[in-house]
Formats: structure tokens, C-alpha cells, sequence
């Protein structure tokens, strides 16, 4: 998640509950560190138009990614946070 000013957190809401049967949240331990590679958001005036900016073209790496710990009940959070940290 990408704000330009770094001091949000961002929420996953699941839909169904998520277990190890069925798929859990992959996480990639450091990856908040790299430079971000590209982002999208919406025109500055609502309209449902989307733009995208790309910093970094190659592939974002995932060999080292996990599954997360927990499992999550459907409508249960999952909190993120930001690429940098919060002054």
C-alpha cells in the first residue's frame, strides 16, 4: 500500500474463512524494504478511471515469501502497514 504520505494502515477483510485447506495470506518477510516497484490509484476526482506508475518493470521476487501463521476467520482483519516507516 502506497499513500503519499506514509502514515496509513491498510486492512484485508476476508470474504470466507482462510485456513491451510484452503489458502492462506502469503507474506514476504523484509518486504516492506525495497523500493517499491509500481503503483496504482484512482483520478484525483472519484471518477472510476485508474492510473498506474511503474518505477521497477521486472518482477516483483517471491521465492522467499510465507504463509501467514494464523488463520483467519471470514470477516476477521488482516492489518498491513506502510512501505516506510511513520514519522
Amino acid at each position: 500500500m502506497w499513500t503519499d504520505r506514509q502514515n496509513v494502515v491498510g486492512f484485508w477483510f476476508a470474504i470466507d474463512d482462510v485456513t491451510t485447506v484452503n489458502g492462506r495470506l502469503w507474506v514476504k518477510p523484509g518486504g516492506h524494504r525495497p523500493p517499491v516497484g509500481s503503483r496504482f490509484g484512482r483520478t484525483e476526482n472519484d471518477a472510476p478511471t485508474m492510473w498506474t506508475e511503474v518505477h521497477d518493470p521486472a518482477p516483483y521476487p517471491v521465492d522467499d515469501s510465507v504463509p501467514a501463521k494464523a488463520d483467519c476467520r471470514h470477516a476477521g482483519p488482516v492489518a498491513g502497514h506502510p512501505a516506510e516507516p511513520v514519522p
